[in-house]
């Protein structure tokens, strides 16, 4: 397998996305990331207002944005103005992507390097580039693919799928079938219909990580999928593009959290709850099972329902819910005392 380098200046990436350019249009560009991260040598996404405070501190030499966003920056930034930044963005990414392409014929089994101790069990696949250290045991069927990096004493059950360039800590246990490194869900419309958003970010595993069976984690679309150290997660648990999930999380069964939450350390998730997008979940946070949270949370938090409200409100609700019935029969004894008055009324009138 090989890697695509490729770098074209502002005014020929402005062209290929049908943009126009502002600014100097002969800079050599070799890539596009968030405007948070992103390199001078790359262009950095603003299609979001939201994220225009990013402007003082993003080393990015260009940036790709709309119409209305373009009209609020100064007029030293250079960049490409779409008429549909999101479909830009999706063919920018397409035009750098680096993810190795398959090429003809049976790859040798050559550059991969391996610890003392190590073990791979039938039918172990190890594309090129692949790093293990000292004690990692691969149990059959497992997968890892071309520039994944694996630290000491890693345990990969059978089926398990680590993609490209994944990096994964020290002392982790990845169960039967999970997922590591995933392409993300993004698509962007355009006028011949969806439009997929390749996803050529990281994803990253620390140290001391449990990684239940079945479970997907997403590698980012243009930053960095995280899961720190000593985050436990369940069966069937799906964690999208870049998300961060803080130290020593716990995560039962079939949680979910869409793509870009920010997850700080030591929060409880119960099962089949989960969180919306682009939100910031504070340290140590409870959820409780089946809740679906849709705003940040602060620190400390323990929230339960959908939509997730603080648990002291939520048991105050559900106890309400539960009277319901002793209320109603209240209600309707009230109505039945006010109508014999009134009619009492009625026939004490000469």
């Amino acid at each position: 397998m090989s890697k695509r380098v490729t770098k074209a200046t502002l005014a020929e990436l402005s062209t290929l996305v049908e943009g126009r350019t502002l600014g100097e249009s002969d800079i050599e560009f070799t890539g596009v990331s968030s405007i948070a991260s992103a390199e001078t040598s790359e262009i950095g996404v603003l299609i979001d207002s939201g994220y225009l405070t990013e402007l003082k501190t993003t080393e990015a030499g260009a940036l790709i944005v709309s119409e209305t966003i373009s009209s609020k920056l100064p007029s030293t930034v250079c960049r490409i103005v779409a008429k549909n930044p999101r479909e830009a963005v999706s063919i920018l990414m397409s035009f750098f992507d680096t993810t190795p392409v398959e090429q003809n014929g049976v790859h040798p089994t050559a550059d991969v390097v391996t610890g003392v101790d190590f073990y791979a069990g039938p039918y172990v696949v190890l594309e090129k580039g692949v790093t293990i250290g000292d004690g990692v045991r691969l149990y059959p069927h497992s997968v890892i693919l071309s520039g994944a990096q694996i630290g000491s004493n890693v345990v990969v059950h059978p089926h398990v799928v680590v993609y490209p360039d994944v990096r994964i800590g020290s002392n982790v246990k990845l169960f039967a079938g999970a997922r590591i490194g995933v392409d993300g869900f993004g698509y962007t419309n355009s006028d011949e219909g969806l439009v997929k958003i390749p996803h050529v970010g990281g994803c990253i595993l620390g140290d001391d990580v449990e990684v239940g069976a079945n479970t997907c984690i997403d590698r980012g679309s243009l930053g960095t999928t995280e899961i720190q150290d000593g985050v436990k997660i369940d069966n069937l648990v799906h964690i999208a593009h870049n998300v961060i999930v803080g130290k020593n999380s716990q995560m039962a069964a079939q949680v979910g959290v869409a793509g870009s939450t920010k997850i700080g350390p030591g929060t409880m998730w119960g099962g089949q709850s989960g969180a919306a997008g682009h939100l910031e979940i504070g340290d140590r946070t409870k959820v409780a099972a089946k809740s679906g949270v849709t705003e940040d949370t602060l620190a400390d938090s323990k929230v339960a329902g959908f939509p997730s409200r603080s648990l002291s409100e939520f048991l105050k609700g559900q106890s309400h819910l539960y009277r319901f019935d002793k209320l109603l029969d209240r209600i309707r004894q009230i109505e039945k005392k006010f109508n014999q008055d009134s009619d009492n009324e009625d026939r004490d009138e000469p």
